[in-house]
């Protein structure tokens, strides 16, 4: 993501790098997301465990343009006590 964001490295290697990323990102929505049956918009809350705090979540495809709330936990999520957009407490752009 680095190389992708700084532009490191030549035109071919960054085409490598992105198209790695692509295919990295269609199997973790496959696995992760997909299988949920989402509507197709609306606004995502994830609470990830372990090393999946770190996953950078909008860049699945099931997850693109979309609002993506991260949270380490729901409770901490739901118990900030603001309403975000949609009248969800937490759900901030």
């Amino acid at each position: 993501l680095a190389r992708l964001a700084y532009g490191q490295g030549s035109d071919s290697s960054l085409q490598a790098t992105r198209a790695a990323l692509d295919a990295m990102a269609v199997a973790l929505d496959e696995r992760l997301v997909a299988k949920l049956g989402l509507p197709p918009r609306g606004d995502v809350v994830v609470v990830p465990t372990g090393s999946l705090q770190g996953l950078p979540w909008p860049v699945l495809p099931s997850l693109a343009r979309r609002t993506v709330t991260v949270s380490p936990s729901g409770c901490l999520w739901a118990g900030t006590g603001t309403a975000g957009p949609s009248g969800v407490p937490g759900l901030h752009r």
